[in-house]
């Protein structure tokens, strides 16, 4: 089965992307210690400090830098990076298309981003973009409707399909092969250290889980139940995986925890809404939606 996701879609025109909110990005250096399982956010750093009340959001670490989609004139959105060390800031697209959720590809070389036609079709799509910029190139040219994606390994890669409801889908960039996962899913897609593919599965009768799905056969099993009507999460090297509910940071390590655990208040900072993480290594990214 060869790319027919728009075919099954075709009769949908949603865009997650129509409304833009105020969002606010902050980023902290992120200690933890294994003796007393104490954490310690420090030199905390406020990204989008000249696109005040704009739209900033979908972090992402790249090689210890931070990609970010955001909307600067208005209009469409574009994909910014940050070296934090420097604190320099270079723009990666500047397009009349708006592009959302860079995201490392396994060749080391690329981002890819899911860019929104300017033809007033809300044509969602996935392209490559070379990771210092430079000219894109489009991918899974007849897939029109990704929200977003996660990638598995160098073949495959997992999409959040927009629909109703929204659904799961890995594919086999070599062959086409077309998996259908899961329906009724949240946005957040992440690889976890395992090697297996992590979201949010929002069931009517279990309620919102993390689960995981291993992209060798296809088996799928719950982590943990996610906190009430959060759908964002982030994983640690260690395999602890982090979600946030309004201003506070919670933490759930398989290997540790039976429940979720709070290991900080942001609300110090003006943070108060907390939604989207990344993790690198020892700094976090928050999204703070105003």
């Amino acid at each position: 089965m060869k790319y027919i996701l728009i075919l099954i879609f075709a009769s949908i025109s949603m865009s997650i992307f129509a409304q833009l909110p105020e969002t606010n990005i902050y980023v902290f250096d992120m200690e933890s210690s294994a003796i007393r399982d104490i954490y310690r956010f420090t030199k905390p750093k406020f990204i989008n400090g000249n696109n005040l009340k704009g739209y900033n959001n979908q972090p992402k670490f790249v090689r210890g830098q931070l990609y970010i989609s955001s909307q600067r004139d208005g209009k469409q959105t574009d994909i910014y990076r940050f070296n934090l060390d420097r604190r320099m800031q270079t723009q990666i697209t500047d397009t009349p298309e708006s592009e959302y959720s860079p995201t490392p590809m396994p060749d080391g070389q690329h981002i890819s981003v899911v860019r929104v036609s300017a033809d007033g079709n809300d044509n969602q799509q996935l392209w490559r973009i070379p990771m210092m910029g430079g000219e894109a190139e489009l991918m899974l040219d007849s897939i029109a409707e990704i929200g977003y994606h996660e990638w598995i390994n160098e073949r495959m890669i997992a999409l959040f399909i927009v629909g109703e409801p929204h659904t799961l889908f890995i594919v086999d960039t070599e062959n086409g092969d077309v998996r259908r996962v899961r329906s009724d899913i949240g946005r957040c897609l992440r690889m976890n250290p395992d090697g297996n593919l992590t979201f949010v599965h929002k069931s009517e009768l279990e309620g919102w889980y993390i689960k995981s799905v291993n992209p060798r056969n296809f088996s799928i099993r719950p982590i943990v139940k996610a906190l009430p009507e959060s759908e964002d999460f982030a994983w640690g090297k260690d395999g602890t995986v982090y979600m946030a509910k309004g201003s506070k940071l919670y933490r759930f390590k398989i290997s540790l925890d039976t429940d979720w655990r709070e290991v900080a208040d942001f609300s110090d900072y003006g943070i108060t809404n907390i939604k989207r993480i990344a993790i690198s290594n020892n700094r976090i990214a928050l999204v703070d939606i105003k």
